[in-house]
């Protein structure tokens, strides 16, 4: 999952959920229809995944995203992961 727009104020505004994840112990909640799953979200920074999302993004929404872009904090990377 990513969040772009984190290096601005405005962006960690709207997606306060990222910030509270990245700022906490990154329990979260998902719900896909009436089911809720407990996860944990932790950010990514670099890893083999990170190659996956980036071209995944670019093909889906024609994104700038790139590796510098998430290094340096703009866009959030995330990984969904089961609660333990």
């Amino acid at each position: 999952m990513t969040c772009d727009f984190m290096g601005t104020t405005v962006g960690r505004l709207w997606k306060h959920w990222a910030v509270r994840a990245v700022e906490g112990n990154g329990a979260a909640e998902l719900r896909i229809g009436d089911t809720r799953y407990e996860r944990t979200l932790k950010r990514l920074t670099d890893g083999p995944e990170i190659g996956w999302v980036i071209e995944k993004k670019i093909r889906k929404y024609g994104s700038l995203i790139n590796r510098e872009l998430i290094v340096s904090g703009e866009i959030w990377v995330f990984e969904i992961a089961p609660r333990v």
